[in-house]
């Protein structure tokens, strides 16, 4: 069985993966990272908007997102979630000329642990009704 270990000041203790973590006044850990639960990359498409950006107008992008979830169908609901929640608070949803944006899955896959590590790429990539992709400067 994996294990974790917390660290209480000096000492170290065994702690199974399932287990919920006792915090005492000396730990300084506040959450556990699950080693067995998958990660994903996930490319969400949001369709819909009419963004100006530079000399056109975006009628939809790209995200691409990294996740943990038990499987595919959790992780392509929590990326949905995650791109919906992150659009809302953006710049461009306050320029949208448009509704919120519809989101779909275009692409996802399983990470590999050397993948984990380089993160996610950050922005959104935007495209035109011509098709021409435009990254945002953010």
């Amino acid at each position: 069985m994996r294990v974790l270990y917390e660290a209480l000041g000096e000492a170290a203790r065994r702690v199974r993966a399932d287990e919920p973590i006792q915090a005492s006044a000396r730990s300084s850990v506040t959450h556990v990272i699950r080693l067995d639960v998958p990660r994903y990359e996930v490319t969400v498409q949001g369709q819909g908007i009419a963004v100006p950006i530079a000399t056109s107008l975006a009628i939809g992008f790209l995200r691409v997102v990294q996740v943990s979830a038990r499987d595919r169908v959790a992780a392509e609901i929590r990326a949905v979630e995650l791109v919906r929640s992150e659009w809302a608070s953006s710049p461009y949803a306050s320029s949208d000329r448009s509704g919120p944006p519809y989101l779909t899955i275009n692409r996802i896959g399983l990470l590999s642990w050397w993948h984990r590590l380089l993160g996610a790429p950050k922005g959104y990539i935007f495209f035109s009704e011509d098709g021409v992709q435009t990254q945002d400067s953010s």
